[in-house]
């Protein structure tokens, strides 16, 4: 059963804590350094409501995304964790995914990052990793990126018709 998480904003701005429930809401599948294990997609899948951001500023209202996933893949490479996930977004207006149907658009889910431990799926957000990119798009509505080079971490989240959110951290 996919996981249902709820993420609000006040006053239209994305706080830390907020930035950091949504990376770890994509918290999922492990693979072992010993070789590459195959991602699950079902581990993938999950419904998110969005209040006041993401997807809910382009259609101006409260909606919910089911994502379900059809594609995913996951390797390693000389320490460093790399994957891809492909499938379907639909969105629901309201908080839950009985509302009616908005669109079904394609999204996908990929990056790469460090990982001396071994620990694969999902980064030590927020943590001192020497390197990450890491992005989630539904296509043409919303994207998320964040990126991580040295301990300094990079997030920018653009939504069609919204002005682009962009926050920075260091972490060492």
């Amino acid at each position: 059963m996919p996981d249902t998480t709820d993420i609000s904003t006040r006053g239209g701005f994305v706080r830390k804590g907020i930035v950091a429930v949504a990376l770890a809401a994509l918290a999922v599948a492990t693979a072992s350094p010993a070789g590459a294990q195959p991602i699950d997609c079902e581990d993938f899948g999950r419904t998110q409501t969005y209040y006041g951001w993401g997807p809910s500023l382009h259609y101006g209202k409260t909606v919910t995304v089911a994502y379900a996933p059809s594609e995913c893949s996951g390797s390693w490479s000389d320490g460093a964790f790399s994957y891809s996930v492909a499938g379907t977004a639909t969105i629901f207006e309201g908080k839950h995914p009985a509302g009616s149907t908005i669109a079904t658009l394609p999204f996908s889910n990929k990056g790469s990052f460090t990982d001396p431990d071994g620990q694969g799926w999902p980064p030590a957000w927020w943590s001192c990793l020497s390197s990450a990119d890491v992005s989630w798009q539904i296509s043409d509505i919303y994207s998320f990126r964040a990126t991580a080079s040295d301990g300094g971490w990079s997030l920018g989240i653009n939504v069609s018709g919204a002005s682009p959110f962009r926050w920075s951290y260091s972490a060492c």
